[in-house]
């Protein structure tokens, strides 16, 4: 309701308007591309035994275009390489299929609006609230539904609360309940000086009927998550610019009745990250060393949802990124400001035996990953 009231706003002050401009003003491309060397060792199955140690080259291909209608109004579009089915990676193994094609697939669709303060849009599009990794949300899962938010600022404070509703299984049978998302966050960037910023952020997202694991790999027993997040940023740019950065989120779903939910995993609730960076990305000859801790009990996210970059743990359609505790190692080098080369190395380990699958171990596994990226 409120992003149609924004939106019939926005027509009423502009739509008709003829603003001549040049197409290609109007019109823009943007997009990326990744070549990926990555290793995995030392990975341990529940039952003791180990994975075979992988080496593997990888590849992503990402294109977008946005359109501006006119001051107001803008839509855009984005397509992406990877398993259609895989909603959390465009990447695509080197030797894929033989040298068949890669698979391409749209990744976001959507129509956006914005009038003074206010902005809104409806479609499939990148998550848009704020957020310092990808613990929680992976930057590739893209949410459909109606999104609203504004922009407020006084002084050096910048307010920035942002409600979205989302449809994240849309069932054709009547009988069946769609699978919906809800989430307000309130986020505030603070200048407390030329050389430090602070942003802060809490929301409310409530998941209902969301399935166990995705639909399409046989899933049917159906959950339902209530997050609450909270996340804390400190920049301090000095001679040499530091990061610090906290994230807690914790589930505050009552799942003591439910029978979907095995007993060892009722009180799996809660997620912590917490990372330091020295330096920064921006101009030529910048480089970037950075540390990062995550801790991830079972329900603390949504696995599918979530990043899939720590574990090995899953398969070419869905990621089991949950129930985790490791650290993450990165060094990064700007070649040119939209080429940059980044090593990341990974060691995890699991926090609670999977006893529904009669687990005797805990799992495990290290993975580095070389990333060659360029944008524009």
């Amino acid at each position: 309701m409120c992003f149609a009231m924004l939106f019939v706003l926005v027509l009423k002050t502009s739509v008709f308007a003829q603003i001549q401009e040049p197409f290609e003003k109007k019109f823009k491309i943007n997009g990326d591309f990744r070549y990926r060397f990555e290793q995995d060792w030392n990975s341990r199955f529940d039952d003791g035994t180990y994975r075979t140690d992988r080496f593997r080259m990888r590849f992503r291909l990402r294109l977008g275009f946005t359109y501006q209608l006119n001051e107001y109004i803008q839509f855009g579009g984005k397509a992406r390489t990877g398993v259609a089915n895989n909603i959390q990676s465009p990447h695509i193994n080197v030797g894929y299929n033989g040298f068949t094609s890669a698979p391409f697939n749209i990744s976001r669709a959507y129509l956006k609006a914005n009038y003074k303060w206010l902005w809104g849009w409806v479609g499939k599009n990148s998550y848009p609230f704020w957020k310092q990794n990808e613990l929680f949300w992976d930057d590739d899962v893209n949410p459909e539904g109606v999104t609203i938010g504004g922009k407020i600022s006084h002084g050096n404070l910048k307010i920035n609360p942002t409600l979205g509703y989302y449809v994240t299984n849309h069932e054709q049978v009547v009988e069946y309940v769609d699978g919906i998302m809800v989430m307000a966050q309130l986020a505030a960037v603070l200048k407390a000086s030329d050389k430090v910023t602070f942003d802060i952020a809490t929301a409310y997202n409530q998941m209902n009927n969301i399935f166990e694991k995705p639909e399409h790999l046989g899933g049917t027993a159906r959950i339902d998550y209530k997050f609450i997040i909270t996340g804390v940023r400190a920049k301090i740019s000095y001679k040499l610019p530091l990061e610090l950065g906290v994230d807690y989120v914790v589930n505050i779903e009552d799942y003591s009745s439910n029978p979907a939910i095995a007993d060892h995993y009722k009180d799996q609730k809660t997620g912590f990250v917490g990372h330091i960076q020295i330096g920064q990305l921006k101009n030529k000859g910048d480089w970037l060393l950075g540390y990062y801790y995550a801790y991830k009990q079972k329900y603390s996210v949504v696995d599918y949802y979530g990043e899939d970059d720590w574990v090995r743990w899953g398969n070419v359609d869905r990621n089991r990124n949950t129930n985790y505790s490791g650290h993450e190692f990165r060094l990064a080098y700007t070649l040119t400001p939209k080429f940059t080369v980044m090593l990341r190395a990974y060691m995890v380990e699991s926090l609670v035996k999977r006893l529904e699958n009669n687990a005797i171990a805990t799992e495990t596994g290290n993975r580095i990953r070389l990333d060659f990226d360029i944008s524009f």
